[in-house]
């Protein structure tokens, strides 16, 4: 099975997850950022052994959100038989769950210790 993986940045913990289900089926992951904002560069010591990693360079917009269109087109582009989306948080991942809807492409979410604020606008709220 081929299993396409959107996550925001190579965390130790997601590495070290995905090392043990990549030996499970065919994983690719997509990083959408290199880092996070306020992790100190030897955060990112794990590397990736049973899956293949991707990052993407985007456009950092404050200490967690970016956005680049290559999301998209990885997206587009895939065969995978199953598409896993970190969440929907990020304009990258945004852009990637718009265009999973509006192509009727099926997909799964996979997220960890996300919060919904009552408090949010009425856009966010529209395109989540």
């Amino acid at each position: 099975m081929q299993v396409l993986w959107i996550f925001n940045h190579p965390a130790p913990y997601k590495i070290d997850f995905f090392n043990e289900l990549g030996k499970l089926c065919d994983l690719t992951v997509i990083f959408e950022r290199p880092s996070e904002g306020d992790r100190n560069p030897s955060f990112y010591c794990e590397k990736s052994q049973n899956f293949k990693e991707v990052i993407l360079h985007s456009v950092k917009i404050g200490q967690h959100n970016n956005f680049t269109l290559k999301v998209k087109s990885i997206i587009k582009h895939s065969k995978a038989d199953i598409i896993v989306m970190n969440g929907y948080s990020t304009f990258s991942e945004m852009i990637g769950v718009s265009y999973l809807h509006h192509h009727k492409r099926p997909y799964v979410f996979a997220i960890n210790g996300g919060i919904a604020k009552p408090s949010e606008s009425s856009f966010k709220k529209h395109i989540k």
